[in-house]
């Protein structure tokens, strides 16, 4: 009697611990299909950079457009202004509000351009470029963006020669930096519209920082020589921006 309660005893051991190695080895097969489920991960990861490229963006637009045009606006109530003599840095000398609007716009302008730049450069990481291309861009931008800075911070008024240089600075940094874009916009075969915004930029800014360096020094290169390609590179600059946003933030963002 005592042999067959001990057999049942037994048994009863033997098929829990049955069960248990049966319960380990399912939590440990899903654990392995979980594990080659991994490389999905990172089109997920993305998608939070795809957003943050749509927001940032679009907040550097509105800002990037109430910059300039409303003290544009302001400007023309109390001064001269046409897009042939008009500066866009003359409202950064203008007193009252063109002066604080135009100051304070650039500034906060200015990091979040840099933010923008940084995120897109991240997007393109993601779709094939290199690591060392956005680290070396980011460098770049760290130039233009101290370029931008100056020219707001330091209208001519105050010093003409840091002025200028920062100007320089800016719009030489920014050919550079969408010359590289360019290439690789185009190596990535991304929609047509990128890389000729980017050329876009290129072009405008390349003849408005050339003229601008060559002012009193070259006969027939006055100071208005330069005025109408500034206006230029403002609307390239925002048609850039828009293009970038909407391509790169936009659309994916519907996907998410």
């Amino acid at each position: 009697m005592r042999t067959r309660k001990t057999e049942l005893v037994l048994a009863s051991v033997n098929a829990l611990n049955r069960i248990e190695k049966s319960n380990i080895k399912g939590a440990f097969n899903n654990r392995n299909q979980e594990g080659i489920s991994m490389p999905s991960q990172p089109a997920l990861a993305a998608i939070p950079v795809q957003r943050a490229l749509f927001v940032i963006g679009s907040i550097g637009l509105a800002i990037g457009m109430v910059t300039i045009l409303v003290p544009a606006w302001a400007y023309s109530s109390n001064h001269d202004f046409s897009l042939f003599t008009t500066y866009i840095s003359d409202f950064g000398v203008a007193s009252g509000w063109p002066q604080a609007i135009y100051t304070a716009g650039m500034l906060i302008a200015a990091p979040i351009r840099y933010l923008f730049l940084f995120l897109l450069l991240t997007q393109l990481v993601h779709l094939g470029a290199s690591h060392r291309f956005r680290s070396s861009m980011l460098v770049i931008g760290t130039f233009v963006l101290l370029g931008s800075i100056g020219t707001a911070a330091v209208p001519y008024s105050l010093h003409l020669p840091t002025h200028k240089a920062s100007a320089l600075l800016y719009f030489f940094g920014t050919v550079a930096l969408q010359l590289s874009l360019v290439v690789q916009e185009w190596r990535l075969r991304l929609p047509a519209l990128l890389p000729l915004s980017s050329i876009a930029v290129v072009a405008f800014y390349f003849v408005f920082a050339a003229l601008l360096a060559l002012v009193g020094k070259v006969d027939g290169i006055d100071r208005a020589t330069p005025v109408p390609w500034e206006w230029l590179c403002f609307v390239a600059l925002m048609v850039w921006l828009g293009a970038h946003t909407a391509i790169l933030g936009a659309s994916q963002r519907k996907q998410a």
